[in-house]
């Protein structure tokens, strides 16, 4: 069987991508695909493949569920990737994704779009119990409650705090007295302090509004450039502790085994919080506390929590044979 996986990093600006994050989810969702039990071939296609009949269709990682008619969700709504669905010729399995925002509904007109939309047979996995309580409110009862996928076979460790930090802003959730006090909070802590753009007008947003409201605080702070590979090898070289806004980024220091907390922002941080109590998501309110009172940081993972994706990923695997 051929299982075609929608490729978030179709998300693009010019002719960058749009969110490293969406590469680090593609990086994470391809542990998850040699860990499924199938005999099928994997494909990653773009937003616009022209999809045949009577295939399997991934969705991963993404906040790609919301309610109907949002603008945010409708870039992977393509007529020919809608239609096909519509018509049942394509079995459409999201495999943890997350919920766009907190919303009221989820509504009549949506529940009926996911009814026409997504597999009723096959289960479906959600990064979060809010995901999972909006999907079963429209009526799907195939639902499991995973994780994302940049958290699988995440492992436990600690270490010192060093003197280096990496910080992340997000252009799209702006505000300037929080992120200018996470700024100031890290440089009271951390002798060397880079900045990574993660997502394409990160920049933008820090040079137009977070520089002029203070330069003073961006003295003596590098960027990195905005490349994976990059990133890679800083968190590798320095042991740098990541400490921002940007959920993914997050779990891909903790992957790395770099001491990282990300601050909440929006449903996503805080809902995975909720859900997974020992994930080092806090409000911004408790940083300065966190980093004046610990010299070392710990990182805890469940020994069982792999094992929900793993038992996911088993039935998954045996309902598509």
């Amino acid at each position: 069987m051929s299982i075609k996986i929608l490729d978030p990093t179709s998300h693009v600006v010019g002719k960058d991508i749009e969110n490293i994050g969406d590469l680090i989810i593609k990086k994470y969702f391809n542990l998850l695909l040699e860990d499924l039990p199938s005999s099928s071939d994997f494909t990653w296609v773009n937003y616009q493949h022209k999809f045949s009949v009577n295939e399997v269709v991934f969705i991963g990682g993404a906040n790609v569920l919301g309610e109907t008619g949002k603008s945010s969700l409708s870039a992977i709504w393509v007529p020919n990737f809608k239609s096909l669905a519509f018509r049942k010729t394509l079995q459409v399995v999201p495999i943890g994704v997350g919920w766009w925002s907190y919303q009221p509904g989820p509504s009549a007109r949506t529940s009926r779009f996911y009814k026409k939309f997504l597999s009723s047979t096959l289960p479906i996995s959600v990064r979060d119990e809010y995901t999972g309580l909006r999907l079963r409110e429209a009526g799907f009862n195939n639902v499991h409650v995973t994780g994302c996928p940049s958290m699988y076979k995440q492992k436990s460790f600690s270490c010192h705090i060093p003197d280096v930090a990496l910080i992340t802003f997000t252009n799209y959730r702006p505000n300037i007295a929080r992120d200018l006090f996470l700024l100031k909070t890290v440089k009271d802590r951390f002798k060397h302090i880079y900045i990574f753009p993660q997502g394409a007008t990160d920049m933008e947003y820090m040079e137009s509004e977070l520089l002029p409201a203070d330069k003073g605080l961006f003295k003596g702070i590098e960027f990195l450039d905005r490349d994976l590979n990059c990133l890679d090898n800083f968190l590798s070289s320095t042991g740098a502790m990541h400490i921002g806004t940007r959920l993914h980024m997050c779990m891909h220091a903790l992957q790395n085994q770099n001491p990282s907390i990300c601050i909440a922002i929006d449903n996503r941080a805080i809902e995975l919080k909720n859900t997974f109590n020992h994930l080092p998501v806090l409000d911004i309110t408790r940083l300065p506390h966190l980093l004046s009172s610990s010299l070392d940081f710990s990182f805890e993972q469940p020994s069982d929590f792999d094992s929900q994706f793993l038992s996911y990923l088993s039935y998954l695997g045996h309902s598509i044979l």
